[in-house]
């Protein structure tokens, strides 16, 4: 018996599929890289996520968690960076801290339009650290758990 392979017309799935995303970062190599390329933190982050590095007292940490944070959300949408260059969403995906220092994501206004038209909500972030390692997972629900708005979308 062969298995039946669905029609690209096929209609869309009557509820949208949730979301996960992962990704590892070592805070050396990314430090490293950046010296190398002195004009690179300007591209992969935000001046808010420079200046909390900065102010951080192992500021690789903090980017690294960053960078991990935002290839985790791209995941999370079956997406991925544009392996052949800077990304132009890396920019409009930025890690932030809520009044209480719990992290989210604040988004610019091409992942926002992305969410809703997957039907999805805000992003939720988790960010851990490890000998030298940052991981980032991002969670995305389906239906209305915090619409994706300007705002960090924390819980």
């Amino acid at each position: 018996m062969s298995a039946r392979v669905p029609s690209s017309s096929a209609p869309a799935p009557a509820f949208p599929r949730p979301g996960v995303g992962v990704d590892v970062v070592d805070g050396a190599a990314l430090a490293r890289r950046l010296e190398e390329q002195p004009g690179l933190a300007g591209v992969l982050f935000t001046p808010a996520e420079r200046a909390a590095s900065a102010a951080s007292a192992v500021p690789a940490r903090r980017l690294a968690a960053c960078f991990a944070a935002k290839e985790a959300f791209v995941k999370a949408l079956g997406r991925g960076l544009n392996a052949t260059g800077p990304d132009g969403w890396l920019l409009e995906v930025e890690v932030a801290l809520d009044a209480d220092g719990v992290p989210g994501l604040r988004l610019g206004a091409a992942p926002r339009r992305a969410l809703r038209r997957r039907g999805l909500g805000a992003p939720r972030l988790a960010l851990a650290h490890a000998g030298g390692v940052a991981l980032a997972t991002v969670m995305l629900f389906p239906g209305a758990r915090g619409a994706p708005d300007e705002r960090t979308c924390c819980p």
